[in-house]
Parts: structure tokens; sequence; C-alpha cells
């Protein structure tokens, strides 16, 4: 047992590297349950667990430092300079340099890691088993329109009612749900196989499911054009007779069972709400005239249907909205402030970023503008144009060495994380951040040859 022991604290097989990758993806997968039901201090312990993890390994000389490295932190450099120049809040720029690297610091300390493939496939069999938890909640979410083990509170802070018929599950944001079982359809297809089985039958349809619940539009681009890459490559495969249709007949089993999962879903909870009272609908905020509440959210809610959110974005309604406080929005005020600095920008922390409660923005409140949900503007406004142009070279070079080792589904993954960079701030949210870069510092040859 002491043998045991010593081994685990002397890091033999990477075992205390494994037990601290896989606490920090649990604690991240449930952030806003723990925040709800514990303490939102639980979760910084991954932030100061890559931090204390990254210095110990740097000083002991395990971090290879490689191009791209140089470039992103360029980048950090000119949103800190431009920060202090525009009298920025000190303590808001440092969280702003946490929320926007801790996690490429992780990049940076498991691309040198020594995994083993044994030791790759627990890490796959604990991410399939949350996804497995994850979905499972969010079909009980969907059916029973966040009345059964949803909690209250986040229901209550969901103001629109297309929104509202989303599946959010234990992530508690649908995009990054989204995101999330896109990743973890990439980990399984590299790290596990993709062969005719009942276990991947069963694991493709959740995932599969789950994204479509989440009716996220970014995700689903994505998706298509992930099963539309997976076709065209079994295709050539078949045609060089390095194949067979079990592929094939897989991804339309899965296809099939997905489609009456996800419409089955929704028919029994239009069933759900014509038996439920208005009073027993959710109730969101009454304190803000500007929620809907209780009869009238359930009305919003039953003229709201999966296809009518995916319609949505044709409607003129769409873009006007988006014009007044929406996405573009956003943008419109992003480029606005971007005029008083155009080369280094107005620093970190002064736009609508993660540290904006450190140091807010009135204007942008009175505008109704919260957040940015666009990294590229977000980082534009707060380093300029130079930040930019830095951050860009980073990911070129980063793409430049996947397409040199042949590490296609890390193109893939990359493209995905940059498509999303468009909708939501991807190196901000912890977990989209963690699980993106975990992925591409664990793609590696030897090891995907090895499982």
């Amino acid at each position: 047992m002491k043998e045991q022991i010593n081994k685990i604290f002397n890091n033999e097989n990477n075992q205390i590297t494994i037990i601290l990758t896989i606490s920090m993806m649990l604690i991240l997968i449930f952030k806003e349950f723990i925040s709800t039901y514990i303490s939102s201090i639980v979760t910084l312990i991954p932030s100061v667990v890559v931090a204390v993890w990254f210095a110990v390994s740097f000083l002991k000389g395990k971090i290879k430092i490689k191009l791209y490295d140089v470039f992103f932190a360029l980048m950090l450099v000119v949103g800190t300079i431009s920060g202090l120049l525009h009298h920025q809040k000190l303590i808001a720029i440092i969280y702003q340099i946490k929320a926007l690297g801790i996690y490429y610091l992780l990049f940076m300390i498991i691309r040198s890691i020594p995994f083993k493939a044994e030791q790759i496939k627990k890490m796959l069999h604990i991410l399939n088993g949350i996804t497995i938890v994850l979905v499972i909640f969010s079909i009980i979410e969907v059916i029973f329109q966040k009345n059964y083990l949803f909690p209250s509170q986040w229901a209550g802070e969901i103001v629109y009612a297309d929104n509202f018929i989303r599946a959010y599950s234990l992530i508690c944001n649908p995009n990054v749900y989204a995101f999330f079982l896109l990743f973890v359809l990439l980990y399984n297809y590299r790290f596990g196989n993709a062969n005719f089985s009942i276990k991947n039958i069963m694991l493709y349809t959740l995932i599969f499911t789950g994204v479509f619940l989440s009716i996220s539009r970014s995700a689903l681009i994505c998706f298509i054009g992930i099963i539309t890459l997976y076709i065209l490559k079994n295709l050539k495969d078949i045609f060089q007779k390095k194949a067979t249709w079990n592929n094939f007949k897989l991804i339309s089993i899965v296809g099939i069972c997905c489609l009456v999962l996800t419409l089955g879903s929704y028919k029994t909870n239009a069933l759900y709400r014509s038996n439920i009272d208005d009073e027993k609908s959710p109730v969101v905020d009454k304190d803000d005239d500007k929620k809907p509440t209780g009869p009238n959210m359930q009305d919003m809610v039953n003229g709201e249907t999966f296809f009518s959110r995916l319609l949505a974005m044709c409607n003129s309604e769409f873009l006007t909205a988006s014009l007044q406080n929406g996405r573009l929005a956003i943008v419109n005020y992003g480029i606005d402030r971007m005029k008083n600095d155009v080369l280094i920008g107005t620093g970190f922390s002064s736009f609508l970023t993660a540290s904006n409660f450190l140091n807010p923005d009135e204007e942008a409140k009175k505008r109704g503008l919260e957040y940015a949900d666009n990294q590229y503007i977000a980082i534009l406004v707060e380093s300029g144009l130079l930040g930019f142009i830095f951050i860009g070279i980073a990911f070129i070079l980063l793409l430049k060495e996947q397409w040199k080792k042949k590490k296609m589904i890390s193109i893939i993954s990359s493209l995905i994380f940059a498509f999303f960079g468009l909708f939501i701030n991807v190196l901000e949210v912890q977990l989209i951040a963690y699980i993106y870069f975990l992925f591409i510092a664990c793609d590696r040859e030897e090891l995907c040859n090895e499982i």
C-alpha cells in the first residue's frame, strides 16, 4: 500500500497527471451546479492547479516553447500594456489575462507529457460516462419543460422563450453544452473507435440527440460538416476497398435513432404542456418587468418549436433584434470602441469580456449589452489590430504544425473552435478552452496507433 502511494506521489505512470486532469474536467463540466449548490470558490481550483502546475513544470525545464506560444503571449502583452496605458483596473487586467490564457498553459503542459494509450482510454471512458448523464438529464429537462430536476434558479434566469425550449443540461448553457458534445464525438472518433457495435450506436445516438436538443445553430452547422466529412471519407475508403458498409450502417442507424429520440422528446413535451395548468408553468423572475412571467412565458414557450428557432434567423425581426441589443449590436459597439485606439486597443477588461464585472461598462449597460459573445471583436477592442494580428499568426502556425503532422482531426477541432469564436468567447469560457486544448495536446500519432 505504501509503495502504491509513493508511486502516485512520484507521479509514476502519470497517475497524478490523470487525477488532476479528470478532477479539473469534472469541476468545469459541473461548474454552474457547483456554484449554485456548493460554492463558486470551488470552481477556481482548476485555474489555481494549472497555474501552479505550469510554474513547477517551467522551473523543472519541462515546458518547450514553440513559436505560436510566443505570438499568443505577445497578444497578452499588448492587451496588458494597453490596459495600463488606458488606466484600466490592474486587478481586472490580471483577471482577463487569466481568463484568456490559463488553459493555453494547460496545453503547453499536457503536450509534452508522455501519456500511454490506456490512460487516454481511461479518460475517454469517464468522459463518455459523464456525457451519458448530461444527455439523459437534458432529455428529461426538455420533456418536462425544466420543471423536474432542472434547478428553478437557472430556469428563472432564462429570459427568451426560444431559449427556454433548448437543452441546457447541467452545463447550464446550450451553446457550451453543444460544443462539449461535438468534442466528445471527436474524442471518441480519434481515441476510441467508430466501429459498428451496440455500444457505439447507443453512445453516438445520445451525443447526436444532445446536440439537436440544444438547438445550437452554430453547433448544428459544425455537426453537419463533421458528418459530411465522415461520409465522404468512408465513400473514398469503400471505393478503394479499405472499408465495409458497417460505417454507413452505423451512421444510418444512429441517425434514425437520434431522429426518433429527438422528435419523441418534443412530442412528449407537447403532451406534457397540454396537461399542465398555467400555475405550474415555469416562473421567471417577477421583479424584472422585461422578463415574461407565469402564463405569459407559458404561452410564449407553447409557440416555440425546434424548427421555429432554426428558421428565426431568416426572419427580418431576427436581424432587427440583433442590431438593437444582440450580437450585431455588440459588433457595432465594439467597432465604435475600437476607434479610440485602433493599434493597441483600449486594454484588457475595457470591453464586454470575462473581467467586465470588475470594470463595468456603463455605456454598454445603457444599451442593454451584457457580454461580447464574439471572441474576435473582444480581442480587437481590447488589444487592437496588433493583438489581433499576433493571435491570428499564432493560430495559423498552430494549424500549420497540425497539417505538417497530418493531424486532420485536430485541424477540424481547431476550425470548429475558431468558428464558435464568432458566437462565444471561446478562450474565456473555461470548459470550451479546456476541452479543446486538452484534445489537441493529446492528439499524437503514436498514441492513436497504440489505441
